[in-house]
């Protein structure tokens, strides 16, 4: 066999350098692709935005207005039927559970209230227990209590005006009314201003 000459020894040594090399450069090629894939799908999709619909507000005192009842009288009971929360303000809110009352004197100074929850008396059928009121609707409430008759001559204070507080307000909407409402069964248990309320209803 011939021996080889330097410079084709060379060249030879080169030529093998040279394919090592690109077969390193294909396999980091490789790995790189693989790498890149991998990160790619793990990548989360992106999730969309939930649109939520805001709840609708609480009626607050300034939307309101009291609307009067129908009043009756029978066996010494006083009732006033269909009491009202309206809506006088021009966006829609919402009113659920029992209204709260307080008699005042001419002054404005608390006199004695006792508020009982009933059921309503006066609630249509399939009435509802939340009322969501658009501007102009009512929101409804009964209210019942006793008269002087059966307490003898004891006499209870007349209200001056009377304030209905919104189930979740903090600050009541007053109006001129005067109520004389006497509580308990007998003359010995007198409890002068029960009044009875029942929960807010719509039709």
């Amino acid at each position: 066999m011939r021996p080889l000459s330097g410079s084709h020894l060379s060249k030879r040594i080169l030529m093998k350098i040279y394919a090592k090399a690109l077969v390193v450069v294909a396999v980091l090629a490789l790995l790189t692709g693989c790498a890149s894939s991998s990160k790619s799908g793990t990548n989360p999709s992106a999730t969309p935005t939930a649109t939520v619909s805001p709840a609708s507000l609480i009626c607050q005192p300034s939307q309101l207005q009291i609307q009067m009842g129908v009043g009756d009288a029978a066996m010494g009971t006083v009732g006033y039927a269909g009491m009202g929360f309206k809506n006088i303000s021009t966006s829609t809110c919402t009113l659920t559970g029992y209204p709260a009352l307080q008699m005042l004197d001419a002054n404005g100074v608390n006199i004695p209230t006792f508020s009982l929850h009933i059921a309503p008396y006066a609630a249509p059928a399939g009435s509802k227990s939340t009322a969501t009121l658009a501007p102009g609707q009512v929101a409804k409430f009964d209210m019942q209590f006793h008269s002087q008759t059966g307490y003898g001559n004891l006499s209870c204070p007349t209200s001056a005006k009377v304030a209905f507080t919104a189930p979740g307000d903090t600050a009541p909407v007053t109006i001129a009314w005067k109520l004389q409402p006497y509580g308990g069964s007998t003359i010995q248990t007198l409890r002068c201003g029960e009044i009875k309320v029942s929960p807010i209803y719509s039709n």
